[in-house]
C-alpha cells in the first residue's frame, strides 16, 4: 500500500520555481537550495532556479529579480523561497510571496532563519507578515518551530529536514589516532558561530592532549579576530582553511575525527549531518534545533551553552576511547541516513497539494 501511494504522488510532476541562494555562493542555504533543485529535477520535474544572492550587493538588482521572477511564476505550479531573516525576507521573499499569491500560485516558505528566531527581541505585526501570506512554512527542525511560534503563532507551518546530499561525505572507514585527533569546525566566521570559544576550549583540550590538531573551515569578518586569539593563547597545530567546494570539503572531512560545533544560533545545522555521514561524531552546544540531529550520548554530545569543562570533557572521552569512539560512530552514519531525499521526499511531495 505504501509503495502504491508514494507512486501515485511521485505521478504528479510538477512546473517550480526556486527562489534562493544559488552558486557561486556557498554556505547552509545555497547547499539546500541546490539539494532540493537537484532533486526535484531527477523525480522529474521541471525546476526553474532563480538566484536571490546574498549580502548588501544583491539588493542593488531588485528590480531585475522581481521581473524575472514574475517571468517565472506565470510558468510555475508551485513557488518555493528558501529565505533566511533580516533584509532578504522582507526585501527579497516578502513582495515574491505578494506576488505569487496575486498570481494565483502555491507558495511555500522554507524558513531557515535561525538568528532572529532565537533571539529575545519581539517581533512586531510586519514581522509577521511574511509567513502569514505563505500558503505553508516550511521549518527545518522541531526546536526550530517551537522557538518560530513564541514570535507567531497564527501560521500554517509543517517540519521537514533540511535535505543533505550525505552519499559524498560517506566515510564508515575513518580511524581515529588517539595521540593527535583532527578536530573540525566549518561554519562562516561570524560573532554568533562561536570560534573564540572553540578555541579556548581547544586550549584546554590541549593541555592533556598537547597533539591534538585543530581545523576551522569558512570566513567572514571575525577571521582576523579569530587569528589574534589563537595568538593570545600560544595555541599550536591550528589550520583555518577558506571555504571549499563541497567535493573538496568532503575530502577533507574524511580525514577528520570529531565535529565541534559552538554556534549560538540555528535552525538545523546541515553540516552536522554531513559530519556524521563522514563518520564523526558530533560535540555542540545544544542550541536552536541542533537536537533534531544529535542525540545526546548516542551519535555525539550535548553540550549547556558555554560550558567549558564538559565541552572539554566529551571530545577527550572521544579521542582516548577508541571502541567508544566507534560505537559512536555507527550511530552516525545511522542518523545522517534520515536525512537524504530518499527518507524525505514524501513530506515535500505532500506540502505542493494539502494545506
Amino acid at each position: 500500500k505504501t509503495v502504491i501511494k508514494i507512486n501515485l504522488v511521485y505521478n504528479n510532476k510538477y512546473k517550480i520555481l526556486i527562489l534562493a541562494p544559488f552558486p557561486p555562493n556557498l554556505g547552509g542555504m545555497v547547499s539546500l537550495a541546490v539539494s532540493l533543485a537537484n532533486n526535484f529535477t531527477s523525480d522529474g520535474n521541471i525546476v526553474y532556479r532563480l538566484q536571490a544572492g546574498v549580502g548588501f550587493k544583491s539588493l542593488l538588482s531588485l528590480p531585475i529579480l522581481f521581473l524575472k521572477f514574475l517571468y517565472f511564476t506565470l510558468k510555475s505550479d508551485v513557488i518555493l523561497i528558501v529565505s533566511s531573516s533580516g533584509k532578504s525576507l522582507f526585501m527579497k521573499a516578502l513582495p515574491l510571496i505578494c506576488i505569487g499569491k496575486i498570481l494565483g500560485k502555491r507558495v511555500l516558505l522554507n524558513f531557515v532563519g535561525g538568528m532572529a528566531v532565537d533571539s529575545n527581541k519581539k517581533w512586531n505585526q510586519f514581522h509577521k507578515i511574511p509567513f502569514s501570506l505563505s500558503d505553508k512554512v516550511v521549518l527545518p527542525s522541531n526546536s526550530f518551530k517551537e522557538l518560530l511560534l513564541k514570535k507567531i503563532n497564527n501560521i500554517n507551518y509543517t517540519v521537514i529536514p533540511n535535505i543533505v546530499d550525505i552519499e559524498m561525505f560517506f566515510n564508515s572507514n575513518l580511524k581515529i589516532d588517539t595521540k593527535s585527533p583532527i578536530l573540525i569546525s566549518i561554519k562562516e566566521m561570524k560573532d554568533y558561530a562561536g570560534h573564540i570559544h572553540l578555541l579556548n576550549i581547544f586550549k584546554k583540550v590541549q593541555s592533556d592532549m598537547p597533539n591534538t590538531i585543530l581545523w576551522f573551515v569558512g570566513d567572514g569578518p571575525e577571521r582576523k579576530k579569530i587569528k589574534e586569539h589563537a595568538r593570545k593563547l600560544k595555541l599550536r597545530n591550528i589550520k583555518m582553511y577558506k571555504p571549499l567546494l563541497k567535493k573538496d570539503l568532503s575530502e577533507l572531512m574524511k580525514k577528520a575525527n570529531i565535529y565541534i560545533h559552538a554556534s549560538k544560533y540555528e535552525s538545523f545545522g546541515l553540516v552536522l549531518v554531513e559530519a556524521m555521514a563522514s563518520g564523526m561524531p558530533v560535540v555542540a552546544f545544544n542550541m536552536g534545533g541542533i537536537d533534531d540531529i544529535v542525540i545526546n550520548e548516542r551519535n555525539g554530545f550535548l553540550i549547556d551553552y558555554l560550558d567549558y569543562k564538559n565541552f572539554k570533557k566529551r571530545i577527550i572521552q572521544l579521542a582516548e576511547n577508541d571502541q567508544f569512539y566507534y560505537q559512536i560512530q555507527e550511530e552516525c552514519i545511522l542518523t545522517s541516513k534520515r536525512f537524504n531525499w530518499l527518507s524525505i521526499r514524501k513530506k515535500w511531495y505532500k506540502v505542493f497539494t494539502v494545506n
